[in-house]
């Protein structure tokens, strides 16, 4: 069965029809507005996903269906483009602006992910962070899905009267709302090209509009401006989207030598990204943008997210690329409830392998899609340097999505001459390989419960091994073993945690990269040792395997 959800409500959707052409869903709509309300989508250009350009489906009846109809995972988010290929792109876009071609182009570029569970579960986890006026949901064929949570509203016609509110402006919530010249010009830009779009279609005379209204939702805040105009007699809905679709907002100006640019940059098909979802019902009808919209495979196991800006010609890569990362944050938030952490040592007002933490810092960052305020970070760093002149210190550095980051400092005791007794644990089933391999607050509850109980029964750290007999890392360190004058540790593509201490052992030739079997210690053909960037080397020991306990 296919079904939408709408506003409020599921309905079950019926009759669907599916097109390759936009003209002909358009003629399709004409055709069939007066049967009753009718669900929509229009892509903006054909998927590269496998589902067709455009649907026509009758609303049916209502379905009631809980909220909480089950869980979801989402796994495995890549970002279609890191920083610096992002500023590369910016960079040609300048080129073309400064050679004339265009004036503004808007750029995106897709999240995405690995899916498991319902798809219902994560549409209204979606909603709760991204409560928008008109949300809208469809899964059809059993197979696609698309979760739109649009704040931009594309069109609604009511007879002959039709609104546009396109959507130039974006701030976070704990940001001044200041309109720059910037983003005036953005939004005035894309006003007029609205204005030329209708005038087409519409009365001559007839067209206005308000300017710069502020809109504010849960993660950020909007500016729209309203335009306003009267349709000429008996204008079919292939000439409107003829005139509108897409919406200028999300191409550029001017709109056609734009789009043109964005099919030679983007390097990917938007598919329902920046298309448009909505309700015809007789006269009226209400078209979203379809921004903030998640593409579902549910066979597959895939989704997608698109986001993007407008860039102009003093449009800084940063500031793009972390309004992009804002735009989002209500996926992040919905789907993320973690955060990254580095332990550092401060040791007599330096920190001795600060350029590792920072390496991670970044990978982690782009892996997960953070915003990432290097430079604020360093700052508050160099403060505690000077603060901290004298003596050992452990910080800890937390860093949330959107950019938020704490830090924590406490002194530092080491122990010298320590041997720490290892309690051996089966570690069964892993979380995503990306959780494992950087520091994030997903597993650390239960690695710290876990060294907990150990060290109430009198040891020092916990030792993981998978069910093979093959060893993996600690709860707060990495495992070495020295062999016949040589230390080894783990891969990381065994799914450990990429330790810094690791890494600088890696990068300075000291360690190198081997499978160690739980045997070799057990038969005392190897030294252990344990390290992490606040200990480093620390020596252990261990004879058998004390637990037999699971990841749950």
């Amino acid at each position: 069965m296919d079904l939408a959800f709408v506003k409020d409500s599921w309905v079950e959707l019926r009759d669907g029809v599916f097109f390759d052409d936009v003209g002909e869903a358009c003629d399709a709509i004409e055709s069939r507005r007066h049967e009753g309300p009718l669900f929509v989508y229009l892509s903006y250009s054909p998927a590269d996903t496998g589902y067709p350009l455009a649907a026509i489906w009758k609303m049916g009846p209502k379905i009631s269906m809980s909220p909480e109809n089950g869980g979801f995972g989402v796994t495995r988010v890549r970002l279609g483009r890191g920083f610096y290929e992002f500023r590369g792109a910016i960079r040609k876009i300048k080129s073309h602006i400064r050679e004339g071609y265009t004036y503004q182009v808007n750029y995106t570029f897709p999240v995405e992910f690995d899916f498991s569970g319902s798809p219902v579960a994560l549409f209204f986890s979606l909603l709760g962070f991204q409560p928008v006026e008109c949300p809208m949901a469809v899964f059809f064929k059993g197979r696609f899905g698309f979760l739109c949570l649009s704040p931009e509203l594309f069109f609604e016609v009511r007879g002959r009267d039709i609104v546009m509110e396109p959507m130039k402006g974006t701030w976070s919530v704990d940001e001044r709302f200041v309109i720059d010249e910037k983003t005036r010009a953005e939004n005035l830009m894309i006003v007029d090209m609205i204005r030329n779009d209708l005038g087409r279609v519409s009365c001559f005379g007839s067209v206005e509009a308000d300017l710069f209204i502020r809109k504010d939702y849960k993660t950020l805040v909007q500016l729209v401006s309203r335009v306003k105009a009267r349709l000429k007699e008996a204008v079919s809905y292939r000439e409107l989207f003829s005139s509108l679709f897409p919406c200028a907002s999300i191409t550029g100006a001017p709109k056609l030598e734009t789009i043109s640019i964005i099919n030679g940059l983007e390097g990917y098909r938007r598919g329902i990204y920046t298309g448009a979802i909505g309700v015809v019902d007789g006269d009226y009808g209400r078209f979203s943008v379809a921004i903030r919209t998640v593409e579902l495979d549910l066979l597959k196991g895939k989704g997608r997210l698109g986001i993007g800006s407008g860039i102009v010609w003093d449009s800084r890569s940063h500031r793009e690329y972390a309004e992009d990362l804002l735009k989002a944050r209500f996926f992040f938030s919905s789907v993320f409830d973690f955060h990254l952490i580095e332990t550092m040592r401060l040791e007599d007002g330096k920190f001795p392998l600060l350029e590792y933490h920072f390496q991670r810092l970044e990978e982690a960052t782009a892996v997960f899609g953070f915003r990432y305020p290097r430079m604020k970070i360093m700052r508050a760093l160099d403060s505690l340097r000077q603060e901290y002149r004298d003596g050992l210190f452990r910080v800890r550095l937390t860093l949330f999505w959107d950019g938020i980051y704490n830090l924590e400092v406490s002194p530092f005791c080491e122990e010298k001459q320590t041997v720490w007794r290892l309690m051996l644990m089966s570690f069964e089933r892993y979380a995503l390989k990306e959780h494992l391999l950087y520091k994030t607050s997903l597993l650390r509850g239960y690695f710290d419960d876990t060294l907990r109980s150990a060290r109430s029964k009198g040891y020092d750290e916990v030792l993981f091994c998978d069910k093979n007999g093959y060893l993996l890392q600690g709860c707060i360190t990495n495992v070495f073993i020295e062999k016949n004058g040589e230390l080894f540790t783990p891969p990381v593509s065994w799914g450990v945690l990429n330790g810094v201490y690791r890494r600088y052992m890696l990068a300075s030739g000291r360690v190198q990269e081997a499978r160690i079997s739980l045997d070799d210690l057990i038969e005392g053909e190897a030294q252990v040792y344990m390290g992490n960037a606040l200990r480093y080397l620390i020596p252990a020991t261990c004879d058998r395997l004390l637990s037999k306990e699971f990841v749950g």
